[in-house]
Formats: C-alpha cells, structure tokens, sequence
C-alpha cells in the first residue's frame, strides 16, 4: 500500500519564487557616494595624467616712469597616477554544466555566479579606494600623507552636547583658516559609534538632536554640512588596515568636500574578459571578470581635514 496517501508530499509544496542569499552592506567608497567615481578610464592605459600649473606674483606701487614693476609667471607641470587590474572569476566543471542544463537552472546559476564576481571585484574597489594598497605603494581617502591630521584628545563619550557640536565646529573652522580661507569642507565621514552618539544625544530643553543641530547651526552660516557614517572610519578597520598602529583605539573623523575637482576615481567597469581568455583544463571552464581602477585622487588636499578622537565604547 502506498505511503504517501493519495499524492506524495511534494506535489502539495508550494514554491515560493525568491531565492535567499547574502545580504551586503553599501560600498560607500567605490559606489560614488563618498568619491566621486567617472567611468572614463580607457582600455589599456597604464597612468593617468593630469597638467597642472602652478602661479606666482605678486602687484606693488610705483612711482611714474618706474620700471621695476613685479612680474607674475605661471609654470605647468602634471601628476601622474598608476591604473590597476582588479580580476576575479567564477567556474564550472564538465558534469556541473550537465546538471544546470539538465535542471533547467543553467542561466540562473551563471547569474549568480557572476554577480558574486562582480561583488568581491566591488569590495576591493572599496578597499583601495578607501585606503590604498602598501604593496603598490598607494594611499586612500581615509589615509593621504598630504592631508593634515590632527591626532586629537577630544573624547566623544565623556562629551557634553556642548561639547560634541563644539568640536566640529572648531575642527571646520581650522580647516577653513589652514587653506588660508579658501576651502570649506562641506561633507564629513564619521565612524558609526560616533553617529549614534549625535544621534541618541539631545540639546538640553529641545527635542532636537545634537547631530541635526549642528547641521542647522551651519547651514544658517551658509555651510550645507553632511554627515555621513563611515566602517572605515573605525578604529578596528583603521588598525587592521595598517592606518593606525595597534591599540590606538582612535576613530577617524574625516572633513572634505565631495567634488570631483577636489577629490576623484576613473574606473573601468567590471566586465567578463572576452571568449579568448577563457580557461578550459582537466574539464572544468573558468570566466575571468576584471575592472581596473586610479587610486583616490586628492587633487586638494588642502580641502580636507583628519581628525582622531577617542574611540566611541
């Protein structure tokens, strides 16, 4: 006698259409949000190169006839930046194409496996935009030896309210005055404890936040001020980065304006490598994907602005 009754138990299933993966966080750093990111990088370039030119003079009061008058000059030169190869693939072997076509699944699990491809290519963008690589001799964003850092006592979790709005405000201000008033960082990357901190904490008799205070202190003075959460500013990314030796314990609040004059990436978008390049042995074909990528490009360093604090408990 039949066990399964009148019909067996998967013909009373029903399937659900969605299929449950990994979850991943935004990729702040290669996704454009934080740096501007311009898909122009040409096939095969090596460098990048951008003239610049430098100026000098100055204008003096003469008496009629002189001729000593002050000449101003200019002088070109340019600064040149390293393009890289990121490249990660994905395979299949001889009896796992069977089984896809076989089941019917073998476009989906192509799907998948080239959007994993794409996502590990993604995270070292991430990574090397965000903090360079030491084994190219490169820096990043949260990491230019040209950028000024003050390597700050402030401490966030014994701050008052006071205090913590206090603080950006100086560290804004001294960044407007060291680029002699010409520069006025707009966007800030704080580290996520810190962003909770402004968050949770209130001005004194006011439902207002301390983080939207300051943003509405500074927009009256004509600042649009944004504040941003960053990972990569944490202290644990920034040690085991290589940023910060171990036990620092410092965040890094991060002051810049994002503007592709100031601050830029040239990518070439992720793609599989043409047919030519696939590798067929010991039946099992491999896909290789690549993007290529500049390192940040600071362009002003002058617009930006380091500050290390205590880390948030």
């Amino acid at each position: 006698m039949a066990t399964g009754g009148l019909f067996l138990y998967r013909a009373l299933e029903q399937h659900l259409p969605n299929i449950l993966g990994r979850r991943y966080r935004e990729l702040y750093f290669e996704n454009g949000s934080v740096i501007p990111t311009i898909a122009d990088l040409e096939p095969g370039a090596a460098e990048v190169v951008r003239d610049t030119v430098d100026e000098v003079g100055d204008a003096d009061i003469i008496g009629d006839g002189a001729f000593d008058i002050p000449i101003v000059d200019i002088s070109a030169s340019e600064d040149r930046y390293k393009t890289f190869m990121i490249a990660s693939g994905f395979s299949f072997t001889f009896q796992q194409e069977r089984a896809y076509e076989f089941a019917n699944k073998n476009t989906q699990i192509l799907d998948r496996k080239m959007k994993l491809a794409r996502r590990s290519i993604a995270e070292r963008h991430n990574r090397i935009a965000a903090y360079g690589d030491a084994r190219l001799g490169v820096t990043g964003f949260v990491n230019n030896a040209a950028v000024a850092l003050n390597n700050s006592s402030f401490n966030p979790n014994t701050a008052t309210e006071d205090d913590l709005q206090g603080f950006f405000v100086d560290e804004l201000k001294a960044a407007h005055r060291n680029s002699n008033n010409v520069e006025m960082p707009m966007d800030v990357l704080i580290p996520s404890g810190l962003y909770f901190q402004l968050i949770r904490k209130r001005i004194p008799n006011t439902s207002m936040t301390v983080l939207t205070y300051i943003k509405e202190a500074l927009s009256q003075e004509g600042v649009n001020f944004n504040i941003m959460k960053c990972l990569e500013c944490d202290s644990a990314n920034l040690e085991a980065r290589g940023v910060q030796a171990g036990g620092t314990n410092k965040d890094r609040i991060i002051f810049y304006t994002k503007d592709p004059d100031v601050v830029e990436r040239h990518i070439e978008l992720p793609q599989l490598m043409s047919n030519d390049w696939v590798t067929v042995k010991d039946g099992r074909r491999v896909y290789p994907m690549f993007s290529c990528t500049t390192q940040t490009i600071i362009n002003y360093p002058g617009a930006f602005r380091y500050s290390d604090v205590t880390k948030v408990a």
